[in-house]
């Protein structure tokens, strides 16, 4: 195996065991801690180990400036407020009263918002058939592979949870989507402020 290939699909495991438990991970965090304040300490701690990582990184390569400019920081902070801020929120809000499998059902209509608001606000494009197939497969597979409605009672439904979760999805969504047209830093230190981005809602919660 190429060690391309082999980068490839160790980054895809990363991502299917990372991200894949992070549902689970809120979960148990939302026993001991409101939604607000475990989701915004995640990435507080998150954001600032990964700022040091990279003010540490271009320090020993001699990369200057160390810190992010200012204007690129406000389009960080932009940004991490729609998908942080907004999405996160909503996720770890609504995992408090939805089984785990079906917030990540709703999480994975990401991509039709995606597609939806990039044609309607961005690109123009008509997406290609291949494209809205792509989707419903995506979801059609996710629901086999979670069963997100076993053993489900629908008198136990709480609604609000679920449009909260969709508006978040459509906050990341208009979030990826502008990110490009803003001035960005890196892609590791414009993580890092975006994730930092969400310290208000930390100090409120105290």
């Amino acid at each position: 195996m190429k060690k391309t290939s082999f980068l490839v699909y160790l980054n895809l495991t990363i991502v299917y065991l990372v991200w894949g438990s992070t549902f689970l991970g809120v979960r148990y965090t939302l026993e001991v801690l409101p939604p607000i304040l475990s989701s915004s300490l995640r990435f507080l701690v998150g954001g600032a180990i990964l700022l040091l990582i990279t003010t540490t990184w271009r320090l020993a390569k001699g990369m200057r400036p160390l810190l992010p400019k200012w204007r690129q920081t406000l389009s960080a902070v932009q940004v991490g407020i729609m998908l942080v801020g907004i999405g996160n929120t909503a996720l770890s809000y609504a995992i408090k009263f939805m089984p785990t499998g079906l917030v990540a059902l709703l999480v994975a209509t990401l991509p039709i918002w995606t597609v939806v608001l990039d044609f309607t606000f961005f690109s123009k494009l008509q997406p290609h058939k291949f494209t809205v197939t792509g989707i419903l497969l995506g979801i059609l597979g996710i629901t086999a592979l979670l069963n997100p409605f076993a053993g489900l009672d629908a008198s136990d439904l709480v609604w609000y949870p679920a449009v909260l979760v969709l508006i978040g999805s459509a906050s990341w969504a208009l979030g990826s989507l502008r990110a490009p047209h803003l001035s960005m830093l890196p892609a590791l230190q414009s993580t890092a402020i975006q994730m930092l981005s969400d310290f208000y809602r930390f100090f409120s919660r105290l």
